[in-house]
């Protein structure tokens, strides 16, 4: 099988995807051979398959471009037809980072990659791995006064690094996981964990298999793993997305739990212990999904048909965590998005007010659902409202200095 190596020549850009001119898409489509049929996903990887659904329920011109990029990023896909390749060296190498741009409104997924495996701002490692589930941020030298654990939401891409990507502030160059640095520098004393579990809003063999209650259930083993003694320290939980239902049905395994598992009195003390919860776009009631379906397709994952808008199983769930919150005195804020969240040819606000609105206080912030988890610095509301949070949450006793 043919590989196409991309020379990089002096050529005018194209035009910007979507008014690709009508020839050069016939050229394309007749080189490759193709239809809006998907007989070739059998031959994409799960990043480029997802290009494939973005292609195939745009409107034209725009799949063309996807197209593209699906193809020439699978040899066993390209064609031997010894014309393809002048066509996928002059168009594909600005063609690609134009369907990323426009497809992915966060940084490409190489790129994060790259950044959570190097150091970070501080000279240091920017996580270290605990078990499958946990990574510590942050560990001060004296002995912990509370813990800080952060919940990431669903990914499309990269989902193996979202535990980190998903916290990533700061322009290229200068970027850095601001719970690691601005958390560290406010709350010296606190012990920062971000959790990871598999996020994939994809099935395949490998992701997106597990669903909420296994989700839950394994990652409350793995927190109590790493419990080296019975500990009394408050705990301050932050959801972004997915990662505040998450959050919710943890709540309700340990309280579901905690008279008949080996592990009773560590999940009941879990609870007691929780102080405040943070939901940062959490789809309490559902999210707008109609459209973004489409990406996904039959291949939604169990975690992803969890937050479809309507479900009557969402709202059953959230209606039993509000009993459960009664009895325990958990300070709980929350933030929302103003914006319209765009991914390829998804453009809506992602979580409505309507699904996202619960605890007091609770802020719509000038954000779309992505950047809602990434505040530019230290001012940011989404970042002083979870300071203000864990400061109203914790007795006037404890020192952070």
């Amino acid at each position: 099988m043919r590989n196409f190596i991309m020379k990089k020549k002096n050529v005018n850009p194209p035009k910007p995807v979507g008014v690709l001119e009508l020839k050069v898409q016939q050229k394309i489509f007749k080189t490759f051979q193709i239809d809006h049929s998907l007989s070739l996903l059998k031959n994409l990887s799960q990043r480029n398959r997802h290009l494939w659904y973005m292609a195939h329920n745009a409107v034209a011109p725009t799949p063309v471009s996807d197209i593209i990029n699906a193809i020439t990023a699978s040899s066993s896909a390209c064609s031997e037809n010894s014309e393809s390749g002048s066509i996928i060296d002059e168009t594909v190498p600005v063609l690609r980072q134009e369907v990323i741009k426009e497809t992915f409104p966060t940084e490409p997924a190489e790129d994060m990659a790259h950044f959570v495996t190097t150091l970070d701002v501080n000279g240091g490692r920017v996580a270290t791995r605990l078990n499958d589930y946990i990574y510590e941020l942050y560990n001060p030298t004296e002995e912990p006064v509370m813990e800080i654990i952060l919940f990431h939401g669903l990914g499309l891409h990269d989902s193996a690094n979202f535990h980190l990507s998903t916290w990533i502030s700061g322009d290229i160059g200068e970027q850095h996981v601001w719970p690691k640095t601005w958390l560290a520098d406010d709350f010296p004393l606190a012990k920062v964990l971000t959790v990871s579990f598999d996020s994939s809003v994809y099935q395949t063999a490998e992701q997106g298999r597990i669903d909420l209650h296994y989700a839950a259930e394994s990652l409350m083993n793995c927190l109590l793993l790493e419990g080296e003694k019975p500990s009394s320290r408050p705990l301050i939980l932050v959801g972004y997305s997915f990662g505040g239902i998450l959050i919710k049905q943890l709540c309700l395994h340990a309280s579901q739990n905690q008279d008949s598992s080996d592990h009773g009195s560590s999940l009941g003390s879990f609870l007691k212990r929780i102080r405040a919860i943070y939901f940062m776009g959490t789809p309490h009631r559902g999210m707008i999904h109609q459209e973004f379906e489409k990406v996904v397709q039959e291949n939604a994952s169990p975690l992803f048909k969890n937050v479809t808008i309507l479900n009557k199983e969402l709202a059953r769930f959230h209606e039993m965590f509000r009993r459960l919150r009664s009895s325990y005195d958990w300070h709980i804020a929350g933030i929302g998005e103003l914006n319209e969240t765009r991914w390829g040819a998804f453009q809506n606000v992602l979580v409505p007010e309507a699904s996202a609105r619960y605890g007091k206080p609770f802020i719509m912030v000038n954000a779309d659902h992505n950047s809602l988890s990434k505040p530019t610095d230290k001012t940011s509301v989404v970042y002083k409202q979870l300071k203000s949070l864990i400061q109203a949450s914790l007795s006037s006793r404890v020192s952070f200095n």
